[in-house]
């Protein structure tokens, strides 16, 4: 199933604008899309942001 963006902005406690730069820069790079262009995020989309997020946290401590 998949998730808005305003869904897994809240599930992971980050902001909508973030997973956009995200996108932007390509370290989500397979973001699909719906018919009205909004983004769906799907459980391989949820693993990589997993990833990102482990490694931004490894990064800063």
């Amino acid at each position: 199933m998949a998730l808005s963006i305003g869904v897994v902005a809240q599930q992971y406690d980050l902001s909508v604008p973030t997973l956009r730069y995200y996108e932007e820069q390509g370290l989500l790079p397979f973001i699909k899309r719906s018919p009205a262009g909004r983004r769906e995020f799907w459980q391989a989309d949820l693993d990589c942001l997993c990833d990102i997020e482990c490694l931004k946290k490894r990064v800063c401590s």
